[in-house]
């Protein structure tokens, strides 16, 4: 009998009914003495008892500061032990961490900073996901058998509730039984492994960053000698995909791979700069005029030689 493409995880464990703060409280009570954190590069350890008193005194500076309940505090920083304070300590004030990914350049801290109405940034100096498992048809919103493929959708406490002042994006992608639609084309074997198999959406994941290839696009598009610009994901052994850019030049001009190289460095995050280029006079169309990624990424895996790597089991 063939099943459903369906996983689920139910616990007999119900969710601790406490705040964040509250749990900590109650840990340091029960656990004063025991070390709770470690930071070898920085050389920090502290007790419960001393990182209960450390998160005290970092809230009561936010709040000297202005900050009050349901505002939001921004950090921008690698992992470093002030992060898990900052973390602490806003949660015990009733406060909103938004987390800023430390590889942004200062385009995209901007939007962020825009867009997520942050009130206070914390920032270092410097800087070098869910319990149940379903895949469904993306057009008719059904179960598929397993071996069969659909889209990866999740549901369980840990899925968001919304994008932030963004409705539009969270109906996009959460239905009203509350399914996250993660737009990853998949297939679930019969012991209930998923293997990704391309995307449904138009979006790239490179070791674990989901990447809009739209995005690198209108940054290409900024560069005065080129005319059109199509950019996609091809396989990649170590990160699962690499980004790689079709690239046509205006009429009569000249620009190699390291020039391109250079115009990115420092104007995007080093993750979403095109390990691989081509550079191209057309691209291929259909007869209604719209850009065939699926054949680009062909063409592109062959030239590359990486036909191998679409074997490669992904989850």
């Amino acid at each position: 009998m063939t099943s459903i493409s369906y996983v689920s995880g139910p616990s007999s464990i119900p969710l601790l009914g406490e705040t964040i703060g509250q749990n900590l409280k109650r840990t340091v009570e029960n656990y004063p003495d025991n070390i709770t954190l470690v930071s070898l590069h920085q050389n920090y350890k502290v007790t419960y008892k001393e990182f209960w008193q450390q998160t005290t005194q970092l809230a009561k500076s936010l709040l000297a500061l202005g900050i009050q309940s349901g505002d939001r505090v921004g950090i921008w920083s690698p992992n470093r032990f002030e992060w898990t304070l900052l973390q602490y300590a806003t949660a015990r004030i009733g406060v909103i961490l938004v987390n800023i990914n430390p590889a942004y350049r200062s385009n995209e801290l901007i939007y962020v900073l825009n867009q997520s109405g942050i009130k206070f940034l914390i920032s270092a100096l410097h800087f070098k996901t869910s319990d149940y498992k379903k895949i469904v048809n993306p057009d008719t919103g059904e179960i598929v058998e397993r071996g069969l493929p659909g889209e990866l959708c999740t549901r369980g406490y840990s899925v968001m509730l919304k994008y932030w002042e963004n409705p539009e994006a969270t109906h996009y992608v959460l239905d009203d039984a509350g399914w996250m639609h993660s737009g990853d084309l998949t297939v679930m074997d019969e012991e209930g492994y998923i293997n990704i198999a391309g995307r449904i959406k138009d979006v790239i994941i490179r070791g674990g960053e989901n990447i809009s290839p739209r995005e690198i696009e209108e940054f290409l598009y900024t560069h005065d000698l080129i005319e059109d610009v199509q950019v996609i994901g091809v396989p990649s052994e170590k990160f699962g995909e690499e980004i790689m850019a079709w690239v046509k030049l205006k009429t009569n001009v000249e620009l190699s791979q390291e020039e391109l190289l250079q115009f990115c460095k420092d104007q995007i995050t080093h993750y979403k700069v095109p390990k691989f280029w081509k550079f191209v006079d057309s691209f291929p169309m259909t007869i209604t005029g719209k850009i065939k990624k699926v054949e680009m990424r062909e063409i592109s895996i062959k030239e590359l030689g990486l036909e191998d790597l679409l074997k490669i089991k992904t989850s």
